[in-house]
């Protein structure tokens, strides 16, 4: 009995090592939001020890930084060892912790997996994200945007109905439908139906009470998320119109 106690004793100080030992590399990060510090140091204490510190916090090649969702502009005097960022949106802090943990978790898997090089790789992220233990915040992630996606399909597909004339927006169908729309499309279409549009039409339905205020770190639901589906239905029922036509 005595050596099981000492075991448990070993894990508990070796725990609590770890927090403290965390804590003050944390602020090591110091671009990025101190509200999204609790958020990591979670994701930290939950990673392997080599990736929680091998990969992140003795990695100086390797930055966290963070951006305010209505900042124009930033500037960040990165050391000259920084080779390798996670840039997190501050408005993330409105979603549920289960969508944050799993957002910081997620970014960091794509460090180990990419070794800072450009690439998808949603899979293998996620892939990596279940073998260190966030399964449950992964399958909620998955579980939850399904049902956004389809919220704002409906929103966009009811939209389009009440429109007049959607002949600029049907200018990049094909495009769309082909996967082909590259930043330049995604930014005209912006130009006709902006997120922020998207917001409104939620406000208007009674789906959230007010947007947003500039500057305030509040966001009810992923905006980018309901903003490509919103579109996504706007193009369904532009798809449903040229099948009639032919």
């Amino acid at each position: 009995m005595i050596m099981v106690k000492k075991k448990v004793m070993c894990r508990k100080t070796r725990s609590l090592g770890k927090k403290i030992k965390i804590g003050k590399k944390l602020s090591r990060f110091c671009f990025c939001d101190r509200e999204l510090y609790p958020y990591i140091k979670k994701v930290l204490l939950r990673l392997p020890e080599e990736v929680c510190y091998g990969e992140v916090l003795d990695d100086l090649d390797f930055e966290i930084i963070s951006f305010g969702e209505y900042a124009r502009g930033a500037f960040y005097p990165l050391p000259n060892t920084a080779k390798k960022l996670v840039i997190l949106n501050e408005s993330i802090l409105g979603l549920p912790e289960f969508e944050i943990i799993h957002t910081i978790a997620h970014e960091i898997a794509h460090k180990v997996i990419g070794k800072g090089k450009t690439g998808l790789l949603e899979k293998e992220a996620e892939k990596l994200l279940i073998a260190w233990g966030f399964k449950k915040e992964s399958e909620a992630v998955y579980y939850y945007a399904p049902i956004l996606e389809s919220m704002g399909y409906e929103m966009g597909y009811e939209w389009a109905k009440k429109q007049k004339d959607l002949s600029e927006i049907e200018k990049f169908y094909d495009k769309w439908n082909r996967g082909l729309l590259r930043s330049e499309g995604w930014n005209a279409i912006a130009n006709i139906v902006h997120p922020s549009d998207v917001i409104g039409i939620l406000v208007t339905e009674g789906e959230i009470s007010a947007p947003p205020k500039p500057g305030e770190k509040y966001v009810a639901f992923d905006e980018i998320l309901l903003y490509l589906a919103f579109i996504a239905g706007i193009m369904g029922f532009i798809r449903k119109k040229r099948k009639k036509k032919k």
